[in-house]
């Protein structure tokens, strides 16, 4: 009965998670919203949840950075390269998260010049 209602709970919060990813507008925002703690007694029988929200962060995740790179480019196209670089630093700060949570999005992060 007990591991059922932490299912349950469980569930509801990735379910949660979910909404709250598609609404992040940063990536630490994106990596608040998709962190769902899960006891190492139910990781097995929430395989299948995680994954799901996993798998949703990093489709935000790339939306997200398409977005940002889309801007970046916007910049230099009409000129504004002063604001680009300025940009471009705080977007490196906020792409520091990348890293830990979405390698692949850290990897083309680090080739954005």
């Amino acid at each position: 009965m007990f591991i059922r209602s932490q299912v349950a709970r469980l569930a509801n919060a990735c379910q949660s998670a979910q909404g709250a990813a598609s609404r992040a507008k940063t990536f630490p925002e994106l990596v608040r919203a998709s962190h769902v703690p899960v006891p190492s007694y139910l990781r097995q029988l929430m395989h299948r949840e995680c994954n799901s929200l996993k798998a949703h962060a990093e489709r935000v995740g790339e939306v997200l950075f398409e977005r940002q790179v889309a801007e970046l480019n916007r910049l230099a196209a009409i000129g504004r390269i002063s604001e680009r670089a300025q940009r471009l630093d705080q977007l490196r700060q906020e792409w520091l998260v990348l890293s830990g949570n979405f390698p692949k999005l850290a990897h083309r992060a680090r080739r954005i010049s």
